[in-house]
């Protein structure tokens, strides 16, 4: 990692409003790699709630860090509040497979996490999970394995303008998710 440079990571958040994680009951949802990856899925188990807040599976869930990783810190130790996390990160995941195929065919692009599990699951901010603008932060984290799976791509440089033009796109979607559902 040293080696690449964080500023080759891609990292953002996107907040609409100030959150005030202090007052109330906030809500992360996360998008990533290995790096941010912790096993949840949004269909089976049970949905992050007051005794367990990354939901499933059980803390810290299935890391790359054989502990907990960011989020499980964000969610459980650097925090003032109740942070209910929806994680839903991959391993070996790029931002998009058909600009970057990932290692294998089976593993889900940030792209995906985003249109497949986030905007149909939660996007139009549903009962059993009442978020808001002003109590929500998203995380994206992704990048590692777009540089390495691109290097000995002939196009790579066109190949990684692609890559930003996409993210922008998927920051967007997760803005104003209504119009994406």
């Amino acid at each position: 990692m040293a080696r690449l440079g964080w500023s080759k990571v891609l990292l953002y958040i996107v907040c609409s409003h100030s959150i005030q994680f202090a007052r109330k009951k906030a809500h992360t949802f996360s998008s990533g790699d290995s790096y941010t990856a912790t096993g949840f899925n949004t269909t089976t188990g049970p949905q992050p709630n007051l005794g367990s807040p990354l939901g499933n599976p059980p803390y810290p869930g299935y890391t790359s860090s054989n502990g907990p990783n960011w989020v499980g810190f964000l969610s459980t130790t650097y925090n003032e509040s109740f942070i209910l996390t929806y994680n839903f990160a991959c391993d070996g995941a790029t931002m998009d497979s058909r600009l970057v195929p990932p290692y294998l065919p089976t593993v889900v692009s940030m792209k995906q996490q985003v249109q497949n599990d986030f905007l149909p699951t939660y996007g139009n901010q549903p009962s059993f999970t009442p978020w808001a603008s002003d109590d929500s932060l998203f995380a994206f984290f992704i990048g590692i394995n777009d540089i390495g799976n691109s290097y000995t791509q002939k196009n790579e440089s066109s190949i990684q303008a692609n890559i930003f033009v996409e993210y922008a796109e998927l920051l967007e979607q997760v803005r104003i998710p209504s119009r994406y559902v």
